[in-house]
């Protein structure tokens, strides 16, 4: 009925042995990627531009980028760590946990510094942010992370 191609493709993502939150977890995330990579195919393609008071300096301002190309970039690595991250998470590695734990400590970082610009959106994802990093806490040992394995 199905090649091996996607068998493997099916199994992978499955993550068969990982709990149910793990797996919404890392669905949650994949979503996530995937919406910083739509947003980098229409930076690209000219459709979305980045918002005016949007920086692209690089380099301690040595040189400027576009704007919508800084942004692209930038979104563009944010949604390759997202596929890492849920990779991971599904799977049960430990370097996705590590991972998810930086990213989003990142993205609250990040939030906090263009709270001003955007309100709403920036509390909403803090507060995601947030929950995402109580739940890795409360799964570690999930994880093999801490005392507990």
């Amino acid at each position: 009925m199905f090649n091996s191609n996607k068998m493997n493709l099916i199994t992978m993502f499955s993550g068969e042995k990982t709990p149910l939150d793990a797996k919404i977890v890392g669905w949650l995330v994949l979503i996530s990627a995937l919406m910083h990579f739509i947003t980098v195919g229409l930076l690209l393609s000219g459709i979305a531009h980045a918002p005016l008071n949007c920086s692209g300096d690089v380099l301690f301002r040595t040189f400027s980028l576009a704007s919508d190309l800084s942004v692209g970039i930038y979104s563009f690595l944010k949604g390759a760590v997202c596929l890492i991250c849920a990779y991971g998470l599904i799977r049960g590695y430990k370097f996705g946990w590590w991972l998810m734990l930086i990213s989003s400590i990142n993205n609250v970082s990040d939030c906090l510094l263009r709270f001003s610009d955007y309100r709403i959106t920036a509390t909403i994802s803090i507060c995601i942010s947030l929950g995402i990093i109580g739940w890795l806490i409360y799964r570690r040992h999930l994880y093999s992370i801490g005392g507990r394995n």
